[in-house]
């Protein structure tokens, strides 16, 4: 009878210590994936600012054009819309989208992030 409840313990006891762990487990793999997603979730922000500099230097140039068609692929596998301009009077307000990549750009995207911008145009 001891022999028996000394077993059904230690099986219980190996199964708290399981269902412990493999929750521990869980909890990381989820954290890792989130802190996965944030990275390429600021790549992709950096390659919408890119478009958005870009844009901003262009306009000071005063030669509104846009960067090219289809976007294009940055060297740290991010890549950027063309960015849209639109002047109504003296508001300029510019939008592009980045977007970060695992592999090869446009071909695997993670995450896409949008910024714009508005400002007065002094004379």
């Amino acid at each position: 009878m001891k022999k028996g409840v000394s077993i059904l313990i230690a099986v219980l006891i190996t199964s708290i210590v399981l269902a412990t762990g493999l929750s521990v487990v869980s909890i990381f793999i989820l954290e890792l994936r989130t802190s996965g997603l944030a990275s390429e979730s600021i790549r992709a922000l950096y390659a919408a600012e890119s478009a958005v500099e870009w844009q901003l230097y262009e306009l000071r140039k005063e030669a509104i054009t846009r960067p090219g068609i289809g976007g294009n692929i940055l060297s740290n596998n991010t890549m950027y819309d063309d960015p849209t301009v639109s002047i109504i009077g003296t508001t300029v307000t510019i939008r592009a989208v980045g977007t970060s990549c695992r592999g090869l750009c446009p071909i695997n995207p993670t995450a896409k992030r949008a910024l714009e911008i508005k400002f007065i145009q002094l004379e």
